[in-house]
């Protein structure tokens, strides 16, 4: 599978996701919006890293408000748009530049040429891998609790908030297949790749339902 190609099945994941959402929560919007993954989410954690992984000059950006972000893209990127679908009214911000009660909306902590193995990327120089964006999102927790009143409730908070993960739930190869043996994530039901190409179960079971929707008329027609 070619980068452009996974794009595109990001890109679909997500509006379907969004898309149920919107069926079957009858439109309510979440409290808040947590992102983890590569440059297909990034909003500008690479900005201040030492990489060749970055975007925050021009043409990036060139149809973005205020010009290059250090979103991948000329503009809004697929985590926008489904931020916009979810009804936040403000972009989620990068983990680099949240402060305060921001962080109750959401945070996205993605990085381009980020993986869930710590040498992914680093070719190009810093990016924050999958473990380093976990440990960030421990202390977002942390916080989290602090504005609330204590751990329960930011538990019961963040169980309402919506996680999309685009990085491999298990460890991969070179070759984008899950590592033999490997330990995949706990929380595959978080993660939309269980290696680095194949959905997981929880992406063929939105698929299934969007494909139902789409021919049940057909069917009882």
């Amino acid at each position: 599978m070619t980068i452009k190609s996974k794009a595109s099945l990001v890109s679909a994941i997500l509006l379907l996701l969004a898309n149920c959402m919107q069926h079957y929560v009858n439109g309510q919007q979440v409290p808040c919006f947590f992102i983890f993954g590569d440059s297909l989410c990034d909003n500008g954690n690479n900005n201040k890293l030492r990489t060749a992984a970055k975007s925050n000059y021009n043409p990036y950006g060139i149809d973005f408000p205020g010009g290059p972000s250090g979103r991948f893209t000329n503009g809004q990127n697929l985590v926008d748009y489904i931020a916009q679908l979810l009804e936040f009214s403000e972009y989620i911000p990068p983990f680099a530049n949240t402060s305060g009660s921001d962080i109750l909306k959401g945070v996205n902590h993605a990085s381009g040429a980020a993986g869930i193995l710590f040498e992914t990327g680093k070719r190009l120089g810093e990016n924050v891998h999958l473990e380093e964006q976990l440990k960030n999102h421990k202390a977002i927790y942390l916080k989290i609790a602090r504005e609330l009143g204590g751990l329960r409730e930011a538990k019961e908070y963040l169980n309402q908030c919506i996680t999309v993960v685009n990085a491999p739930c298990c460890p991969t190869r070179d070759d984008g297949q899950c590592v033999l043996n490997g330990t995949p994530c706990p929380n595959r039901n978080q993660y939309l790749f269980y290696d680095g190409y194949h959905i997981t179960q929880l992406v063929h079971q939105l698929f299934a339902i969007g494909t139902y929707d789409q021919i049940q008329p057909l069917i009882h027609h």
